[in-house]
């Protein structure tokens, strides 16, 4: 009599036990899903599942359609999407959207009570899966501000600047530019470059001028999946102040040249390249390469 109750106390216990492990164990299918973005490349999907009132990674993963498949377990959990433009270069990430897995036991009143103690109870795990509306990757700009070192050299018009001991006219510059990063092939963008230069006490020079930029983006690092360097084609019109020059204090020209920049690190960028300028002097009209080199900072994505 007392080991049959005892018996009975036993299963009692033990099964519940067996049936929670297997609950907290048991995997099913989900679906994650986002709108579309037509500019976007592939997405990286992060899932975080809470664990003692904290969210710890699960998983990254990366698709190149609006939705993925992932087998989890019940809890809950939260994820994330960043989309990548045409360019493979990351967007504008999305909000944390939580969502909760959990058990429901489906009775089948078709069976009676002893078929019921012989057959497992069926379960359904449901996933709460609203869409995450993605903003728009397409309107993100990269912005540039640096300093450079530049020479100028006349090639035709006026005489040279070189004195005695060979040196030419040299100054510094102000790089600021806005770029854009979700075209196709080339980001556009604009550039205001203010530059001082002197030669000696005799000549003090200002000059100020505005670029349109073409800038195509190339050597992706594996690391960050980042570009490691770009070209710079720039085109534009500036004006030269001479302060020394009574005679042409002031002469407009056009500008247009070719750089290329490095970015060791993933802000910070190393800049070369030369500029060819021709002024519109009345009496003498001059054209002048200006080498230059440099480095900045850029903010953005």
């Amino acid at each position: 009599m007392y080991r049959s109750k005892f018996f009975i106390l036993a299963l009692c216990t033990v099964f519940p036990l067996r049936f929670i492990a297997a609950q907290d164990t048991l995997l099913s299918l989900q679906q994650l899903s986002w709108a579309h973005d037509e500019y976007a490349l592939r997405y990286e999907v992060e899932i975080e599942k809470q664990e003692e009132g904290v969210y710890r990674q699960l998983q990254v993963i990366f698709t190149d359609s609006p939705l993925v498949m992932v087998y989890l377990s019940q809890g809950n959990y939260r994820y994330r999407v960043t989309p990548y433009n045409l360019l493979n270069r990351p967007g504008i990430v999305s909000a944390w959207l939580d969502f909760e897995i959990t058990t429901v036991v489906l009775p089948d009143t078709s069976y009676d009570t002893e078929e019921i103690e012989k057959e497992d109870i069926a379960e359904e795990e449901i996933a709460h899966e609203p869409e995450i509306p993605l903003e728009e990757s397409r309107h993100i700009f990269n912005f540039y501000i640096g300093a450079s070192y530049l020479t100028l050299i006349n090639i035709h018009g006026e005489e040279d600047w070189m004195s005695a001991s060979g040196q030419f006219l040299s100054g510094a510059a102000l790089h600021l530019g806005i770029v854009s990063s979700n075209f196709n092939f080339f980001n556009l963008g604009v550039e205001l470059v203010p530059a001082w230069y002197s030669f000696s006490d005799e000549a003090q020079s200002l000059l100020l001028e505005c670029n349109f930029l073409l800038q195509k983006e190339f050597f992706e690092r594996k690391a960050d999946q980042r570009k490691a360097a770009a070209l710079v084609l720039r085109t534009g019109a500036g004006v030269n102040m001479d302060f020394n020059d009574p005679e042409n204090e002031t002469a407009l020209y056009v500008n247009i040249g070719i750089s290329c920049i490095w970015f060791p690190v993933q802000r910070f960028y190393l800049e070369a390249g030369v500029n060819y300028s021709y002024l519109f002097a009345i009496e003498n009209p001059t054209g002048r390469l200006r080498p230059f080199a440099g480095g900045g900072l850029r903010v953005g994505r």
